[in-house]
């Protein structure tokens, strides 16, 4: 009985290198089994055993909302054996944690207290596209970002013919993130 790679999942947070191993394994002829390995820098730290695809999405569903709820740490599947990986019925497989959007609005309303002090405050700059996912859930680019705590919007813009003007790029209200 031997093991064979199905899937592969890789992402990177805090320091350290995350990497998700999907194997197969069939103990008996017709009957399958799947090992979900977990790894941080090359060094396993968890493994479970799913008894059908369908379990076996779901440890990987959990360990990427766990990571996602640790960090910003966005998994990409880097490797699928189309021949042994289990049948996938969505077009696009899904495998990030779903926004909530009252949970969100929490964050930004103590990103505003953390930067202003004040959660009705206005807080204008800059941050790194791995800060944007951490705190919006999405990426809306380089550029200023100006959030409004008590518009409850924000506004991102970026400069345009080197600095003469500034073209608003997006303008969201945060229960629409």
């Amino acid at each position: 009985m031997s093991a064979q790679l199905v899937e592969r999942w890789e992402g990177a947070a805090k320091g350290g290198r995350y990497q998700i191993d999907v194997l197969r394994f069939e103990p008996r002829p017709g009957r399958e089994f799947f090992d979900i390995r977990l790894m941080r820098d090359a060094k396993q730290y968890g493994s479970t055993v799913a008894r059908s695809p369908a379990e076996a999405r779901d440890r990987v569903q959990h360990a990427v909302d766990w990571a996602l709820s640790y960090g910003p740490a966005p998994y990409k599947r880097t490797y699928r054996d189309a021949k042994l990986a289990p049948v996938v019925r969505d077009s696009e497989p899904l495998l990030t944690a779903q926004a909530n959007r009252f949970e969100l609005a929490a964050r930004l309303a103590l990103f505003l207290v953390a930067r202003t002090g004040d959660r009705l405050a206005k807080w204008q700059g800059t941050l790194l596209a791995a800060e944007q996912r951490a705190l919006f859930g999405r990426f809306f680019g380089k550029g200023t970002l100006t959030i409004d705590g008590t518009r409850e919007r924000i506004k991102h813009s970026v400069t345009r013919s080197f600095g003469m003007g500034r073209e608003v790029t997006a303008d969201v209200a945060w229960s629409d993130l």
